[in-house]
């Protein structure tokens, strides 16, 4: 589970960072 809310994270903080 926690892979899976690190995949959804990861481009959320790839947009912010955007």
């Amino acid at each position: 589970m926690i892979r899976i809310q690190l995949n959804i994270n990861a481009p959320f903080i790839v947009s912010v960072l955007l």
